[in-house]
């Protein structure tokens, strides 16, 4: 699906990502072996009831808005779509997949704890959303009144809890904002990629987009870069000097405490590996 890039340094590959217009996002993953999956992809229900994932989903929204004192009104939640960003915000399994605007920062999240070659996805925002709007027309237009409005509308962020969580779910990857974005968003200067249909995997939804951008742009929208583990050291320092590091993508306190650890394996390199010992 992915057309594989490989490069013979951090220089080449950084070349490569300052060619790439403002079109493109981005998703670091640690192992290259991976393939994008959204953390709802990789949970498995004891039930064998039909639709497990989507009941999953409605009661985590509904039973989260029965509890505002564990977030103090501090989140705007009023839509399903606010409160489903919420939940993937702090860790819970939703279509949603991670992405962002900065090919710097999907390259931080690759290497911060790889251990072996670790990969950057960049995808084509841009023809994505073109694809899905060609779906919908093409496809899945049924003529309902939530179809009607993602054709008229601002994006799929204005329809979502009518058309992406309603009972029909279609084949589908598109690019969603929350309006109302939380702190790690920003700094992040993150996006998310919402899958269609909940019930099959993430890459079997972008798979429909692909077939439809076959027809359109008539390349390849989507790469899978492949990043050196041998990279790793010259690439967090680099980072460090644009300010990426774990302190700067989590505000506060454990952000700063993740980022010691880096910080002073950096200066321990830098001054030769000399330790003061105190007795």
């Amino acid at each position: 699906m992915y057309q594989e890039k490989h490069f013979e340094s951090w220089n080449s590959l950084k070349i490569f990502l300052s060619s790439l217009d403002s079109n493109w996002i981005y998703r670091g993953q640690k192992d290259f072996k991976w393939k994008l999956e959204s953390a709802i992809d990789r949970v498995v229900f004891t039930s064998n009831s039909e639709n497990q994932k989507q009941l999953f989903e409605k009661f985590c929204i509904r039973d989260f808005k029965r509890n505002p004192h564990l977030y103090n009104n501090k989140y705007n939640v009023e839509s399903d779509f606010q409160t489903l960003a919420l939940l993937q915000h702090y860790g819970l399994p939703t279509r949603l997949l991670d992405f962002s605007l900065s090919p710097y920062v999907a390259v931080f999240f690759a290497i911060i704890d790889a251990d072996e070659d670790s990969s950057i996805y960049a995808i084509n925002y841009f023809e994505l959303l073109s694809s899905t709007v060609h779906l919908f027309r093409i496809r899945y237009d049924d003529d309902s009144p939530e179809i009607k409005k993602f054709k008229r509308g601002n994006g799929m962020s204005d329809v979502f809890d009518d058309l992406v969580l309603s009972v029909k779910q279609r084949k589908f990857v598109e690019p969603v904002q929350p309006f109302f974005q939380f702190d790690r968003m920003i700094q992040q200067d993150a996006v998310f990629l919402c899958q269609g249909d909940i019930n099959c995997g993430f890459e079997d939804n972008l798979s429909a987009n692909q077939e439809i951008l076959k027809g359109i742009c008539g390349h390849q929208p989507y790469y899978k870069i492949k990043i050196d583990y041998s990279w790793k050291d010259e690439i967090t320092r680099d980072l460090k000097k644009m300010n990426i590091s774990s302190a700067s993508m989590y505000p506060g306190i454990e952000g700063y405490l993740k980022s010691l650890k880096n910080k002073y394996e950096i200066i321990e390199a830098d001054r030769g590996a000399t330790r003061i010992v105190y007795s």
